[in-house]
């Protein structure tokens, strides 16, 4: 049988797979956790002390920030779903795609290509100078642009206003 973890705050609840499963004779409910001392009892034990850990920071980082929040903002800061945007590369993904829902509302299609294109450029320049499929933002630093800016110049045959514009 599956195991779940149910959270409950405030009286609401929001219940998960855990992604184990055990045989139903096997489980302790006082104790919550997987009778015996098998290696797999040792292994779920471990996986659900796990997730009770993560929880727990989810919770605090969040109450650290917030007075006000729910069961679900804590199981979408466990489950990362509310993670701030970590690279270079899932920024303009959620900005070009942020922008085509405004095609024809806040911008023409010509410059939500625009943007795309300036998303090529710099997945190809990642690439080629930094051999990575992806870059951290906080290591975007003045480095990084003149990087690109050279990279632009050299490789791709940029001239000087299309490069302030990619920039």
């Amino acid at each position: 049988m599956p195991i779940f973890c149910r959270l409950t705050l405030n009286g609401k609840r929001k219940q998960f797979s855990t992604g184990f499963f055990i045989k139903e004779g096997n489980w302790n409910g006082q104790t919550q956790r997987h009778r015996g001392t098998s290696v797999d009892s040792q292994h779920v034990n471990i996986g659900l002390e796990s997730i009770r850990v993560k929880l727990l920071k989810a919770h605090d980082a969040i109450s650290k920030n917030n007075s006000s929040f729910t069961v679900e903002h804590v199981y979408n800061r466990y489950a990362e779903r509310d993670k701030e945007y970590k690279s270079l590369l899932q920024a303009f993904e959620y900005h070009n795609e942020k922008m085509k829902e405004l095609v024809g509302k806040d911008y023409v299609k010509a410059t939500y290509d625009k943007f795309v294109v300036i998303q090529n450029h710099i997945e190809d320049f990642i690439k080629f100078v930094y051999n990575l499929t992806d870059y951290p933002l906080v290591e975007v630093k003045l480095k990084f642009l003149h990087d690109l800016d050279h990279y632009l110049k050299v490789t791709k045959g940029h001239n000087q206003n299309t490069i302030n514009k990619v920039v």
